[in-house]
């Protein structure tokens, strides 16, 4: 998890706020279906993503930790497929104007292109942290402001 300090402590008292009001949020928000949702005996909340049960908890902290978590690897997957898309298509577009250039044949030009393609693919790719931690907070907000609406 990555560092939201200091709205993290804000973020945490909304949620206790909330969940100790004894109300449900149900909505879709960006990536994911979040359900936060009393149990039966209004002690702890039963906290869907996705439809998946993830946690049953009585702390707000607990609460946010799983949605936050979720929203990371959403996000950061997401960042790392777009990091990886654009340089398989840079890789793509240097290979051919190399081979073309060289006057390569039409099936060498597209080995060129499909190895290119190939070792991109195959790369590392990481994300910014400031990035992520920004689109999770924008998430974060939206769902805390649903909360305190419902």
């Amino acid at each position: 998890m990555f560092d939201y300090a200091p709205s993290h402590n804000e973020w945490i008292e909304r949620m206790d706020f909330f969940m100790r009001s004894g109300r449900a949020l149900e909505g879709s928000f960006e990536e994911h279906s979040i359900s936060i949702l009393p149990e039966e005996n209004n002690v702890s909340y039963a906290v869907k993503i996705d439809d998946w049960l993830v946690t049953t908890s009585r702390v707000a902290e607990t609460v946010l930790s799983f949605i936050i978590q979720a929203y990371e690897e959403t996000i950061i997957e997401e960042e790392i497929e777009v990091e990886r898309e654009d340089a398989v298509e840079l890789a793509k577009d240097r290979a051919k104007s190399e081979a073309l250039e060289a006057g390569k044949k039409p099936e060498e030009v597209a080995k060129a292109i499909l190895k290119a393609a190939v070792e991109a693919e195959s790369d590392e790719y990481e994300v910014d942290p400031e990035e992520v931690i920004a689109l999770v907070a924008e998430r974060i907000e939206e769902i805390l402001d649903a909360c305190e609406s419902a």
